[in-house]
């Protein structure tokens, strides 16, 4: 059931980082690819999870335009017996997932059926298909068709969002312009500049809305509980979703950066990001001592005029601790979503630090926790580069005696 409270957009944007960071599988298999293409055709079925990062968005830096004009992405129509997890740039959906959809792209079409609950964020979406329980969804312009049905509570914020198709129980909406013309089962939430309700809505519970104006109901609508119109003074300002595009943007030069450091520091990087696991305290005290004292630190060094080299030195380190340090939790991070499904195993460095940059850029988004995610990564991070330096003398250490 989703809890009506104010703070509704957080859950939304807390649920995206939920289906990154903690969405367990009965599962034991999974699969992963980084393809800028991605086909599963009608006949073919993934025994497990399926984890995609792919292709297919049209961001305005040269760099990141495909080849083929963009015919990269996403295209699912056979059946994946697990989870689909999926970051890029378009996912066109028409086939079956057993599980849930966990989803952050530039669009998103889905006509197909998903048996369990759906995570979305995006650009925007389009959904004709069916989603069996619940769906949380952010993106700047939502659409669900007539044909759509959602089998229990749906959460939605967006710029523009039409609602033609069916909700089996609650429906929780906020965005700028809202319309509702489908049928809810349940009570109906909103908070829109602009409402309407069109036939052939039926609405089987509540409406409460927050707008500055009055909501426009066509009158073949039929709506059995009471209509509450909470009156707000000026525009709601609306967050018409995420700036995917500087995201991606920084995303991507992180990504450089860390696979070239991964291969370049490879026992460093390794024992570093273990450190985390093994001595989490440690990691964020040395963390803390150091990306919070060294500027401290710095300044007062940069009151005497002997002290100025020092400072500018001690400065720059505290910098370049702070942005290589989300690198070595990243890959923290990613083998800990990993261990999560298959305990024992010791994956890649390359394929857990994408996994787990994927995973920090979207916790990142959370309004105010993105923030304590963001500072932690980096004192953790800080702490376990400093400790794996350790580790690798120590071993060195060992070889040489």
């Amino acid at each position: 059931m989703v809890k009506k409270r104010d703070n509704n957009k957080l859950l939304i944007l807390v649920g995206v980082l939920l289906c990154c960071l903690s969405a367990y599988s009965d599962s034991g298999a999974f699969e992963f690819s980084n393809r800028n293409r991605y086909t599963l055709p009608p006949n073919d079925t993934i025994p497990g999870d399926l984890y995609l990062t792919c292709g297919g968005a049209s961001f305005p830096y040269s760099w990141t335009r495909s080849d083929d004009g963009g015919r990269g992405g996403a295209f699912i129509d056979g059946t994946i017996l697990g989870d689909l997890s999926m970051a890029g740039g378009k996912l066109n959906f028409s086939g079956l997932i057993k599980g849930n959809l966990n989803c952050a792209s530039q669009s998103t079409f889905i006509r197909g059926n998903i048996e369990r609950s759906a995570r979305i964020a995006c650009q925007e979406i389009t959904v004709v298909g069916k989603i069996g329980i619940d769906a949380i969804i952010l993106a700047s312009r939502v659409e669900l068709g007539s044909s759509s049905r959602i089998g229990n509570d749906a959460a939605i914020t967006g710029g523009e969002v039409r609602i033609l198709g069916d909700v089996g129980r609650d429906l929780i909406v906020r965005g700028d312009e809202i319309i509702i013309a489908g049928k809810i089962a349940g009570d109906l939430d909103i908070e829109a500049n602009i409402v309407t309700i069109e036939y052939p809505a039926e609405i089987s519970g509540n409406v409460s809305y927050k707008s500055p104006k009055k909501i426009r109901i066509s009158d073949d609508v039929i709506i059995e509980g009471d209509v509450k119109w909470h009156r707000v003074e000026k525009d709601i300002e609306v967050d018409k979703g995420i700036d995917w595009y500087t995201r991606s943007f920084f995303m991507f030069c992180t990504l450089v950066v860390g696979l070239i450091m991964i291969p370049l520091l490879n026992r460093h990087t390794r024992l570093a990001s273990e450190q985390i696991g093994k001595k989490p305290l440690q990691c964020l005290g040395i963390g803390f001592v150091f990306i919070c004292a060294a500027p401290i630190a710095a300044i007062i060094l940069a009151i005497t005029v002997i002290g100025i080299p020092a400072a500018l030195i001690l400065a720059f380190l505290s910098i370049l601790f702070a942005y290589i340090a989300k690198i070595y939790f990243a890959i923290f991070l990613g083998s800990f979503i990993i261990n999560a499904f298959r305990k024992g195993i010791k994956p890649k460095q390359g394929f857990a630090f994408i996994l787990g940059l994927i995973a920090l850029t979207f916790s990142y988004t959370v309004p105010v926790m993105g923030w304590i995610i963001y500072f932690g990564s980096m004192l953790f991070g800080a702490g376990a580069i400093l400790l794996g330096a350790h580790e690798c003398r120590k071993q060195s250490a060992n070889l040489t005696g």
